[in-house]
Formats: structure tokens, C-alpha cells, sequence
């Protein structure tokens, strides 16, 4: 059969490339990206092997960075790991904030938080990848959450984030 030798994304458009991109290749690691912190040679080589697709291992015309800005900037909207990754963190950050009765939320404080509070449970060298992860993104969480005081029977003086100036976490 003629042909057949040929690679597969050289049917693919620019465009269809693209598109691929943002479906199937980020959509097969969203699993392990929102459990995990990847490291950022991990990022740097995912998104190598998605300029390389992309390009066909030719010539890059832009640059990664210019690609994956908003169309309104010109960019093809393609999203970065490292910016999903930042997300991910601060969704399980999130998730322990709003849900705290879930089973999620027991396993995690009788694992790694213990009577502590949240924001001050220390991350051992042990610890899962994921309390690492999420442990790594409490501070940036603290820096866009704030507390509501209402009657103020939940709300710590202390480790809550209720006032504009910020906390003590």
C-alpha cells in the first residue's frame, strides 16, 4: 500500500493539529495534573513534543508562549500546563475550604492535617505528592480568598482570611 508509511499528522491541518492539541493531548493528562505538581522539566517537555506535533518537526513560526495566548492576543488559546497545573492546586485548596464534610475532606485533615488548621499543617518529606500539592498551593489561595464573618462561630481571628490586609496563615 502506498502511503502508508507516511505519518499520521500530516493529514491533519494547522489547524486540526491544533485542535488536537487541546482535546486529546491535554485531555489524556488532566487525570494526573490534577492530583500531581508536575515538575517544570515535565511541563517543559510535554509542551516540546506539542510544538513538535504542531510544527511537524520543522521550523517553530511562534513561539510556544505566543500560542497559548487568548485569541483576543493574537494567541490559538491553547492552555498551558503549568497554568492548568495552578488551577488544579487551588481547586483542591477550594474543595477543602467549601466541603469540609466530605470523604475527601475527612481523609485529608485524619492523614495530614490532624487538630491542626488547614493552613498551618505541615508537609513532611513522606507526605503524598498530593498534600504536597496542595499544601504548595494554600498561599496562593490565601492571597484571593476571603472569609465572611457572619455570626462568626467558624471564623478564626487568626487563620481566616477576613481581612483585607490579609491573615496570619
Amino acid at each position: 500500500m502506498q502511503g502508508t508509511d507516511r505519518k499520521l499528522d500530516v493529514f491533519y491541518s494547522f489547524s486540526g493539529r491544533v485542535e488536537l492539541i487541546k482535546t486529546f493531548m491535554l485531555g489524556t493528562t488532566q487525570y494526573w495534573i490534577q492530583a500531581f505538581q508536575f515538575p517544570a522539566s515535565v511541563i517543559k517537555t510535554l509542551e516540546s513534543l506539542f510544538a513538535k506535533f504542531l510544527w511537524r518537526d520543522k521550523m517553530h513560526a511562534w513561539a510556544w508562549e505566543s500560542l497559548c495566548k487568548p485569541k483576543a492576543e493574537g494567541g490559538l488559546a491553547i492552555r498551558r500546563f503549568k497554568d492548568i497545573n495552578i488551577a488544579a492546586g487551588l481547586k483542591l485548596v477550594w474543595r477543602d475550604c467549601t466541603d469540609p464534610d466530605s470523604i475527601w475532606n475527612a481523609w485529608l485533615r485524619t492523614t495530614h492535617v490532624g487538630g491542626r488548621n488547614f493552613c498551618e499543617a505541615p508537609v513532611h518529606l513522606l507526605h503524598s505528592g498530593t498534600w504536597k500539592f496542595i499544601a504548595g498551593s494554600r498561599q496562593l489561595a490565601k492571597k484571593h480568598m476571603k472569609r465572611s464573618i457572619g455570626n462568626g462561630e467558624e471564623t478564626s481571628l487568626w487563620h481566616d482570611p477576613w481581612l483585607k490586609e490579609g491573615s496570619h496563615w
